[in-house]
């Protein structure tokens, strides 16, 4: 079952750390890339906030940071301790908040409800799981000489816009590599359409 916007819907925010100094944090002057402001925001408030208005009724963050977790707590916001790796935090974020959910990051700054809205609109009702990608030559006409790691598909070169959905329970990230899933290109401007069948692309995320 996908979920609705319109019905409301659960979400993850990722905002772990893979350990190390994060270079666009430390020139900020914060602790985690999540902390950073925008407009007098925090980034992780813009991005809780576009989820809400595009109808999560329940948003949840994996966090690995205490100040991160106490600007978690502050936004009235379930937070849960980060696991080693983003595919075993979606594990326990399915775990604790079930599906379906959708899944994004904490650093997806300028996150729009819209986006959301159709990309649970769009996503196959029978696909147990989404990943949202942008087509490169949408992505460089909305932001010329943007850097984006593209993936190649027989149709075309790609990026993920780290928006994910879980329909079902049994399709967390440690079991989705090699499965066929229906890609849902999406423009920044909201426009989307299903493309073909294609093998998910790249290496799963598993720490």
């Amino acid at each position: 079952m996908s979920a609705s916007a319109d019905q409301g819907f659960s979400a993850l925010i990722l905002a772990g750390s893979r350990g190390g100094v994060d270079p666009v944090a430390a020139y900020a002057g914060v602790s985690h890339k999540a902390l950073i402001e925008l407009d007098c925001q925090t980034l992780l408030a813009r991005v809780a906030q576009a989820l809400r208005e595009a109808g999560a009724t329940r948003i949840a963050v994996s966090v690995s940071d205490d100040a991160v977790r106490d600007a978690a707590t502050a936004l009235g916001l379930t937070v849960l301790t980060a696991a080693s790796g983003p595919s075993r935090s979606v594990r326990d974020g399915i775990e604790a908040l079930g599906t379906p959910l959708l899944v994004t990051t904490a650093d997806h700054a300028l996150l729009r409800p819209e986006w959301i809205t159709r990309f649970l609109a769009d996503a196959p009702a029978h696909a147990d799981v989404a990943a949202l990608l942008a087509r490169q030559d949408v992505i460089e006409a909305a932001a010329p000489g943007t850097r984006r790691t593209y993936l190649r598909f027989a149709d075309g070169a790609w990026s993920g816009c780290n928006l994910f959905h879980f329909a079902t329970p049994d399709r967390s990230p440690h079991s989705i590599c090699g499965r066929r899933s229906r890609r849902i290109a999406s423009g920044p401007g909201g426009s989307s359409a299903g493309s073909g069948s294609a093998r998910w692309s790249g290496t799963c995320p598993v720490a």
